[in-house]
């Protein structure tokens, strides 16, 4: 699903809202959503999302003991996870219980 959140700053109040195709389509002529490439509508748009397609680049999370991730040491993502690029018509197969961070065909820009 598509959700879009805007903030009403008078009153303070958060507020998300659900995103028909009509509307999704609306938010990406009027550029409030970018997506690049332009999404196909009849294969890619829902009643209220956009599905995006898998690119060729995986992070997958190697298992570990440590019990955090240090976000202040420099090049720590290559300690813990290691990267997987899928040649062109290959595939990628998940295992039960792993983690994998995924690079999309499509860029997606939110305001």
């Amino acid at each position: 699903m598509i959700y879009f959140s805007s903030i009403n700053y008078y009153a303070n109040i958060a507020q998300e809202m659900v995103l028909s195709d009509t509307d999704i389509k609306k938010a990406l002529n009027t550029k409030r959503i970018e997506i690049t490439p332009l999404p196909d509508f009849k294969t890619q748009l829902g009643s209220c999302s956009i599905d995006l397609r898998l690119g060729d680049t995986f992070r997958v999370f190697e298992h570990s003991t440590n019990s955090f991730i240090d976000p202040s040491k420099k090049d720590y993502s290559n300690e813990i996870t290691r990267e997987l690029k899928v040649k062109n018509g290959g595939q990628f197969i998940m295992q039960p219980g792993d983690f994998v961070l995924a690079v999309t065909m499509e860029r997606v820009k939110i305001p």
